[in-house]
């Protein structure tokens, strides 16, 4: 198991006749609203932004290539100087070359996969630097900003980095997650973690990670399973989106000690943990008992599968909170949300023994409307639903094939997205909404999708409250 180091090494040369370019710095107003940047790879190289805000910031890595990619953010700290930077290179200090710069943090992305998370930006001019071969960098000017910082995302776990050691859970839950990863050490460190092999062990890892030389054999480690977070400097935190199967994991940093120039994985920042399919003991039929989750906004509590269920499956993003306990409802137990209706089905084998409620089907006939005579599309139409007779309107594929139920398909399947939105049950047409917007709509058995043109890039596309117009708190 060798270090990625050998891959940011490469890219060195490449930052340093960027950076020569020149750094400069300027002011920008207040936000506070967090914004969002794409960072593209393709065939021809990385397109980024050339301007962003500092501050928490959304990141998106959209690998359009088949091949694996990796970007990490930096910068020369302030009070360093070119010459130090080119010093240190020449010499093949890369010791001395982390020591001076910033990271904000680094992204993986799989071949033909979009991968997000949510970095700390930092003002000046920065690099976004490919960590693949031969990947040229390109410069991105960080401005400064005022005003309320925008709310942190909501997390299911939280790891910190330390010099040396990794804290964090031992035991995880499989499926998509989101970590909030602190460093809080007086280094820059980095969270990589990996799925170690059929047949190795916690031990055949860290003796690789500390054999000198080439390795010998193949890996004790699943490349493919390879994720986390690269190099973030100290005070700063970063959330990722992990997506985990069950088995033996790796959290590591191998980063260079500023003082040995050891890995620090060869210093203890290397931890097992295990993601297990632990099952959760079935909901009482009163669904009221005490809940690890409690939401003081609503004032109503989340615990065992629906808890679950929510966590894996998008949770406040997709589902919003909850509108009233757990109860029996129509004969299966159903708990309402703000955007969603989630019942147990336990007479049905996995995956399709938690549903959602056709609540776009319910809050259509609470107005009168019957789906089943709105004008139907064309049966030649792009995203055309025999089902229902209805297309997927053009301004809400992309939205519609990028979210979905986990089903443990690969990607986002196309039943992963019916178990989420169900077909569509109406043309796109303009509509006014609960709170009175007046938006572009779509309807869908189990959801409305809206279009909101003024919003930040990344909220233009929004879930209808289709819980809470149904009836926050009333049994159903």
């Amino acid at each position: 198991m060798r270090s990625p180091l050998a891959r940011l090494r490469r890219s060195m040369f490449l930052v340093m006749a960027a950076l020569l370019v020149g750094l400069v710095t300027q002011g920008a107003g207040a936000q506070s609203q967090m914004q969002e940047i794409t960072i593209k790879f393709t065939d021809a190289g990385i397109e980024a932004p050339s301007q962003a805000r500092a501050g928490v910031t959304a990141v998106i890595v959209d690998n359009a290539t088949g091949q694996p990619q990796g970007v990490a953010i930096t910068r020369l700290k302030p009070g360093k100087t070119m010459e130090e930077l080119q010093a240190a290179f020449q010499k093949g200090d890369f010791v001395a070359v982390f020591a001076l710069l910033d990271w904000s943090g680094g992204i993986a992305a799989p071949p033909n996969s979009r991968q997000r998370a949510v970095l700390t930006l930092l003002e000046g001019m920065n690099l976004v630097v490919g960590q693949a071969e031969g990947v040229a960098p390109t410069m991105m000017q960080v401005m400064a900003t005022s005003g309320p910082a925008p709310q942190e995302p909501m997390s299911n776990l939280s790891a910190s980095l330390r010099d040396f050691a990794i804290s964090m859970p031992s035991e995880l839950r499989p499926g998509k997650q989101t970590w909030k990863i602190a460093n809080q050490g007086p280094q820059t460190h980095e969270l990589l973690y990996a799925r170690i092999a059929p047949g190795k062990t916690f031990e055949d890892v860290v003796a690789a990670v500390q054999a000198e030389g080439p390795p010998s054999g193949p890996p004790p480690i699943e490349m493919e399973s390879f994720g986390g977070l690269g190099p973030m400097s100290p005070t700063l935190n970063a959330w990722i989106e992990a997506d985990l199967q069950p088995g033996n994991y790796v959290a590591v940093c191998f980063l260079p000690d500023q003082a040995t120039g050891k890995p620090h994985a060869a210093l203890g920042m290397i931890t097992p943990f295990r993601v297990t399919a632990a099952q959760q003991p079935p909901l009482p039929a009163t669904g009221v008992e005490a809940a690890p989750l409690m939401f003081p906004e609503t004032g109503y509590s989340l615990s065992g599968e629906m808890l679950s269920f929510w966590q894996g499956n998008g949770a406040l993003q997709v589902f919003g909170m909850p509108l009233n306990e757990a109860r029996q409802a129509n004969g299966r137990v159903t708990q309402l949300f703000e955007r969603a209706r989630v019942e147990l089905h336990p007479g049905n084998a996995a995956p399709y023994n938690v549903q959602l409620g056709l609540v776009g089907v319910e809050a259509l006939a609470r107005q009168s409307r019957d789906w089943t005579t709105f004008p139907k599309a064309a049966a030649n139409a792009p995203h055309y639903s025999p089902e229902t007779g209805h297309a997927i309107a053009p301004e809400f594929v992309k939205y519609y094939r990028s979210h979905g139920l986990e089903f443990g398909d690969r990607g986002v399947s196309m039943r992963e997205s019916i178990g989420l939105f169900g077909h569509p049950i109406s043309p796109p047409q303009v509509e006014t909404n609960a709170s009175g917007d007046r938006v572009l709509t779509q309807w869908f058995e189990r959801a409305r999708i809206e279009y909101h043109p003024r919003n930040p890039a990344h909220s233009r596309i929004l879930l209808g409250r289709l819980g809470a117009e149904l009836g926050a708190g009333h049994e159903r």
